[in-house]
């Protein structure tokens, strides 16, 4: 049973900056979200409820609610993301 994606507010403005080849790796990760929350690589955080998936220099960290099936993902630079 797939899960719904939620964004941040800022996530189609970051990824319209991003080089478009980052973009669409990040892109097609974060649609696999939505059938597998929990993939190969994902990463708890410590102290946290998020997770992390590394995509090149990019980090995809993400909440999921398994309650409403819903996966919350803001997208950032490695060096801004854990601020």
């Amino acid at each position: 049973m797939a899960y719904t994606l939620s964004f941040k507010k800022r996530v189609e403005k970051d990824l319209a900056a991003l080089d478009p080849e980052a973009a669409k790796h990040i892109w097609a990760k974060v649609e696999q979200l939505a059938e597998d929350p929990f993939p190969t690589g994902a990463i708890k955080l410590k102290g946290e409820l998020s997770y992390r998936l590394r995509v090149g220099d990019y980090r995809i960290v993400f909440d999921v609610d398994m309650t409403t099936r819903t996966v919350t993902v803001p997208i950032e630079h490695r060096k801004e993301i854990y601020r």
